[in-house]
């Protein structure tokens, strides 16, 4: 389970990813997630998910990664990424 820095904004988000808000008293929010409860500064939000996956759809802006799988996780990530771009860059020079 890797822990991520998110932008505050995309705090509101978080249910998506199975991340529930419990209480918020201005300067910090109580959340509970994959890890269990979390006590988070809102002015530099650091989230626990459950995936890398989830961190980066989450709008992470950086990640942590804590553990073999997540390191493969997110190497596969990368590679469907990169071919992704090269499909897209190839269907765009086939269309001009």
């Amino acid at each position: 389970m890797p822990w991520a820095r998110i932008p505050a904004d995309k705090l509101i988000h978080l249910p998506l990813f199975g991340i529930d808000i419990i209480a918020d008293d201005g300067d910090f929010v109580w959340m509970r997630g994959p890890s269990g409860r979390m006590r988070v500064n809102k002015l530099m939000p650091r989230i626990w998910f459950e995936s890398v996956e989830d961190a980066m759809q989450a709008g992470a802006v950086g990640i942590r990664i804590h553990s073999e799988a997540d390191r493969s996780e997110l190497k596969e990530l990368e590679e469907r990424l990169a071919k992704e771009a090269d499909a897209s860059e190839e269907s765009q020079s086939g269309e001009r």
